[in-house]
């Protein structure tokens, strides 16, 4: 017997609708208990050695799915200091690659050269080593030439207030870099620019689930 047409398409359309919600509920994921961290080191770029007292900002990420287009909210963020193995460890709320998508690192005198965010392909997995030993590199600032990473994205569309405070930290450590190296005044005033902007969409954010 063939299938009717007609059903076929109202049962495709109820799983788009289906699908169309949150990457957390839509998630395939087991709900076992989940018993390791996210884990990695913040490096020299160019010796590869451990770094001491680098800032590391893990931000945790939720995706909105939709048929014409999807959006990305920042959760929350969190912050540590390393030690002297350059170690970080943030836990895991979900094997879903966006809680936490990434860790970003920053430390007095480097720059954030380049960073390993969770692969796609973690998405769904409980795969410890997915999710382990993600390194983050700083370079060591040279004065006379002194380099600054743009365009990646720290805390989108927070959702809290408190999704933010280590996000804001992370923000002011960049600034405070920026005018000792002599950063262009227009993007350091872009960073000041992004913390009003964020405190601007917490705060709202934060009312309207407060009404």
């Amino acid at each position: 017997m063939k299938p009717n047409l007609h059903t076929t398409k109202r049962a495709l359309l109820a799983l788009m609708a289906i699908c169309i919600c949150t990457a957390e509920s839509c998630s395939l994921v087991d709900d076992r208990t989940i018993d390791f961290d996210f884990t990695g080191q913040v490096l020299d770029y160019d010796t590869k050695q451990p770094i001491e007292g680098a800032y590391a900002l893990a931000v945790y990420e939720k995706v909105d799915l939709g048929l014409a287009a999807s959006a990305r909210y920042c959760v929350k963020t969190k912050g540590m200091v390393t030690g002297k193995d350059g170690k970080f460890n943030f836990p895991i709320e979900r094997l879903d690659s966006v809680s936490p998508a990434q860790v970003f690192a920053i430390r007095a005198d480097y720059y954030l050269r380049a960073n390993e965010p969770v692969a796609s392909e973690a998405r769904n997995k409980n795969n410890k080593e997915t999710y382990s030993n993600r390194h983050v590199y700083l370079k060591r600032q040279d004065p006379a030439k002194p380099e600054f990473l743009y365009g990646f994205r720290r805390c989108e569309r927070p959702l809290s207030t408190e999704a933010i405070e280590p996000a804001i930290k992370f923000m002011q450590l960049e600034i405070s870099e920026s005018n000792k190296y002599g950063r262009d005044v227009r993007s350091t005033n872009s960073i000041s620019g992004s913390i009003e902007s964020m405190q601007r969409a917490a705060s709202s954010q934060t009312y309207s689930e407060k009404k």
